[in-house]
């Protein structure tokens, strides 16, 4: 039985990961490698919360890799439009959140 803490991470990332999706989709037509890379780590995002979906610890390994790997070409290729670069520690905060929610769960995981 997954705990409902897990079940309403997994859906509310999905659900976010899908929106960026959208938007990555509109993006395609300014900057089309951006959006193809953005594509690319969105998919493999999702995969990584289907496996804490299905309580697998390759999910939270997967997730914090890509989220690392997404962290350092975010700022090797900064976009025009980065306002994350002013404040760094908000891009911790969903990664600190999926770890609170997480890994309480470590042993249950597969």
């Amino acid at each position: 039985m997954r705990p409902f803490p897990i079940t309403l991470l997994c859906a509310l990332m999905i659900a976010a990961q899908l929106l960026e999706l959208r938007g990555a989709f509109y993006a395609s037509f300014q900057h089309p490698v951006r959006a193809l890379w953005t594509s690319v780590l969105i998919a493999a995002t999702l995969a990584s919360f289907v496996g804490l979906w299905r309580m697998r610890r390759w999910g939270v390994y997967l997730y914090l890799g890509l989220y690392a790997a997404s962290v350092a070409a975010f700022y090797a290729f900064p976009p025009p439009e980065a306002a994350m670069l002013d404040q760094p520690l908000l891009m911790l905060l969903v990664p600190a959140v999926y770890c609170a929610v997480a890994l309480p769960y470590w042993k249950r995981l597969d």
